[in-house]
């Protein structure tokens, strides 16, 4: 019977080896993505500012990243804005929208006691091809976002 412990000792070896770099590769992961958060928000930052920034040159200031408690939240991002013409505080929403070109970020604002957020255009197009999806998009999908960002931004953490 000897034998048969070692083995026993043997097989239980080789699965706390496997289970070890399962877990060693799930923390290097975990790492992974508490490491990029701050890139991956200031970059999805910048593209706010410059959606604003072309839609509304010089009229809103980019605040924080608010954290959506929201299942859509993997699709979208907040940050607080401030208009510089009436001083209210807004919320600026970039929201992965889907287009005829495939999944394109928008930007909206919404205001807190406003009832839609306003579409204010699309991150990283240029050209004929913003006019095309915004024609083709703005019936379906933004209309949807604008309903559905008053609802998120109901409650809002900010981080």
């Amino acid at each position: 019977m000897p034998s048969m412990d070692l083995k026993y000792r043997q097989e239980l070896i080789r699965y706390g080896i496997v289970i070890g770099m399962l877990c060693v590769l799930f923390g290097l992961m975990v790492l992974f993505i508490l490491v990029s958060r701050p890139s991956w928000r200031n970059g999805l930052r910048a593209e706010v500012e410059q959606v604003l920034e072309m839609s509304d040159p010089g009229e809103f200031i980019v605040g924080d990243f608010e954290l959506l408690s929201s299942p859509v939240s993997t699709s979208c991002a907040a940050y607080s804005i401030q208009s510089k013409s009436t001083g209210e505080s807004l919320h600026a929403v970039i929201a992965r929208v889907t287009t005829l070109y495939g999944p394109v970020p928008a930007v909206f604002v919404c205001g807190n006691e406003s009832g839609l957020a306003v579409f204010k255009g699309f991150a990283d197009l240029h050209g004929v091809s913003v006019r095309h999806m915004e024609d083709n998009s703005r019936a379906s999908q933004i209309y949807y976002w604008q309903r559905k960002i008053p609802v998120m931004l109901s409650k809002v953490n900010k981080k």
